[in-house]
């Protein structure tokens, strides 16, 4: 049996992933009275460089080309390593595109970063939360009704494999587990705004430097998340995450103070 209290924050967790992005269209709109544009382009970019491009090639090279239960058999380093430049290029690519192409335009206003960053972080933050606590909440019902034999019902040996782990785990995961989600998501939207300062930097300045920068970032960031979550508490590896995250803004900082010479542009006012 799934626990209550379970249900219960996996049903918060999704209806945060449904506040959230629009409390950040209100925060855009009535605090920082800042044009919508650069967020829904990056929620489109997301979609289309993480989600579709970035996924059809990891299913065509790491399940048709090389094999699941190869890429599987790796050492969870290495794995973690493939899968962090696999989200940074493809992710920092993407912002890189946008600047370049979208919101070229917009790249003199200092607000487009931060809103843009946003839009990437938001979308993501939607999607995972709300498809995952969703498929969570079904899971959970069906355990709870005797009904999980449905799921196995015409699966192939490798699923019903990842089915009874997925059944075990919502079946042992603490309560509190589906709130830390939230918190991690949060965490993540702050990293996505300062990734997108960096690679602005990269298109406004035109150094290119800065958007392979923003990829090792972004790789170190999933490399340590990857590695760390069967090592340390989830609590621990989102107090990890936090700090890499701050160390990631103090480096964007860096940046604006080398590159914005006008003194009032060091005056940044968002809101």
């Amino acid at each position: 049996m799934v626990k209550s209290l379970s249900i219960i924050c996996m049903s918060l967790a999704l209806i945060a992933g449904l506040v959230i992005p629009l409390i950040l269209i209100l925060v855009i709109k009535k605090k920082m009275k800042a044009s919508l544009k650069p967020f829904f382009t990056g929620c489109v970019t997301f979609v289309l460089f993480a989600l579709i491009i970035e996924g059809v090639l990891n299913f065509l090279i790491f399940n048709r080309l090389i094999g699941a239960e190869k890429m599987m058999a790796l050492p969870t380093w290495l794995y973690a390593i493939i899968g962090g430049f696999m989200a940074g290029i493809f992710e920092e690519t993407g912002r890189y595109v946008a600047f370049r192409t979208f919101l070229k335009k917009d790249l003199s206003i200092i607000k487009t970063p931060f809103v843009y960053g946003a839009g990437h972080g938001g979308v993501e933050a939607f999607i995972i939360l709300v498809s995952g606590m969703a498929t969570n909440l079904v899971l959970a019902i069906l355990i709870n009704k005797g009904s999980s034999s449905i799921l196995l019902k015409d699966a192939s040996v490798e699923q019903v494999g990842q089915i009874l782990k997925m059944i075990e785990t919502i079946k042992t995961a603490s309560p509190a587990l589906y709130l830390v989600s939230v918190f991690e998501r949060l965490t993540t939207i702050a990293l996505h705004i300062l990734l997108s300062v960096i690679v602005w930097y990269a298109a406004k300045c035109k150094k290119i430097q800065y958007y392979f920068a923003a990829i090792l970032l972004h790789a170190f960031v999933n490399f340590c998340g990857a590695v760390l979550m069967d090592k340390i508490h989830l609590m621990w590896v989102e107090v990890v995450l936090i700090l890499i995250t701050s160390m990631v803004g103090l480096f964007a900082i860096a940046i604006w103070y080398h590159e914005d010479k006008d003194p009032e542009a060091k005056q940044l006012r968002l809101f």
